[in-house]
């Protein structure tokens, strides 16, 4: 078994999975706290765009690892 999950762990697929996931989490996070803020609060658009680049950027570095191991 703990081969079969180092094999997992390589995928590319699954790393990409685990990112997309934390990203929506952080995403309805972000809600919640604007939610009891009482709306468009100073700062927080930016925190949106920072995770939203920050995804971006975990994104095509899955990609590219991807593509390298095909």
């Amino acid at each position: 078994m703990p081969g079969r999950l180092r094999g997992l762990a390589r995928d590319p697929r699954v790393g990409l999975a685990a990112v997309t996931l934390l990203f929506l989490l952080s995403l309805r996070g972000l809600e919640r706290i604007k939610a009891r803020l009482g709306g468009d609060a100073a700062g927080l658009g930016l925190l949106e765009a920072g995770v939203a680049a920050a995804y971006a950027a975990a994104l095509l570095g899955y990609l590219a690892m991807a593509r390298r191991r095909v």
